[in-house]
């Protein structure tokens, strides 16, 4: 089998991350949210198939950094993230 890819690309005006308009906060939540699980499933997906390793693409805004740092650490084949792809920081949404 060969190296699994799987490019991630977060579109949003400053990740959506503004606490002032209520449905831009939402959806900053429910995006959070799923981009975290579309993560654990990339890692699922390329346990299953038995790859020789594992690159991902992320362009944009992601609050997932923390997350994929312990996927990574508990991957135990070849793993990268290429450092030409611009990551901004997520900006956390002050949310209840």
């Amino acid at each position: 089998m060969g190296l699994s890819l799987r490019p991630f690309i977060s579109l949003g005006s400053q990740n959506n991350n503004q606490p002032d308009a209520p449905r831009a906060v939402e959806e900053f939540v429910a995006r959070d949210k799923a981009n975290k699980a579309w993560l654990e499933n990339a890692f699922a997906k390329v346990l299953n198939l038995d790859s020789l390793g594992m690159a991902i693409l992320i362009l944009g805004f992601t609050c997932f950094l923390e997350q994929l740092h312990e996927f990574r650490m508990a991957f135990t084949k070849p793993f990268m993230v290429p450092i030409e792809a611009p990551i901004y920081p997520c900006r956390r949404a002050t949310y209840a």
